[in-house]
């Protein structure tokens, strides 16, 4: 849902009238040959609305700058758990 609030908001932002935003996301996980897992997210975005090809471009593009997406295309550093007291 990131990807459809980032472009709602964009939009908004800018000015342009869209009507609805619809995605549709996938994953499909799996290890690798050293073991592993790997997930790769696939998504598909509907931009309905009187807008050009240009501003749907652009919309795309923010869409896949959304905060969920940055936050998972960074390096994760998982550190050892401790103990709760």
């Amino acid at each position: 849902m990131c990807k459809v609030a980032t472009n709602r908001n964009v939009a908004r932002r800018n000015n342009i009238v869209i009507d609805d935003v619809d995605a549709q996301l996938s994953q499909i996980s799996k290890r690798n040959y050293e073991g592993i897992f790997i997930t790769e997210v696939d998504s598909a975005i509907k931009i309905s609305g009187d807008i050009s090809l240009e501003l749907k471009t652009m919309l795309l593009k923010e869409a896949d700058n959304c905060y969920v997406t940055r936050l998972m295309k960074d390096e994760w550093v998982f550190n050892p758990s401790s103990s709760l007291t």
